[in-house]
């Protein structure tokens, strides 16, 4: 083999690597204080309850589906149910259930190994 494709395949492995390591904006959210405050600088807009919330890194029940959209952005995908009762965001790893108006219901987590599993207390 040559020295070239050596390094090119050493190159492409660890790229890999990192990608599996890394967080998930979720993660990042929960994680990382001073992130959270720049979201609530943001949005100076926020009731104080969910500012004080998104601080803590939970998000409240009602919150409305502006706010996660400003911090996740646009999600992977959406389901809209039959009766248009319910609205499901995914994004990599989790996903958040809305109402009909827009507020929040819910936030799932998926496929996150055990390693990098965070507790389940991101929604009051």
């Amino acid at each position: 083999m040559s020295t070239g494709r050596f390094f090119t395949l050493i190159l492409l492995g660890s790229v890999l690597f990192a990608g599996c390591a890394s967080m998930t904006s979720l993660q990042r959210f929960e994680k990382d204080a001073k992130y959270r405050q720049e979201i609530v600088n943001a949005r100076p807009d926020l009731p104080e309850e969910v500012k004080t919330s998104l601080l803590e890194g939970i998000f409240l029940q009602g919150t409305d589906k502006s706010v996660i959209q400003d911090i996740f952005g646009e999600p992977d995908s959406r389901f809209l149910s039959e009766s248009g009762m319910a609205e499901v965001w995914f994004y990599e790893g989790f996903s958040f259930g809305f109402d009909k108006k827009g507020k929040l219901l819910k936030l799932s987590r998926h496929d996150i190994s055990a390693e990098n599993s965070l507790p389940e207390t991101s929604l009051k």
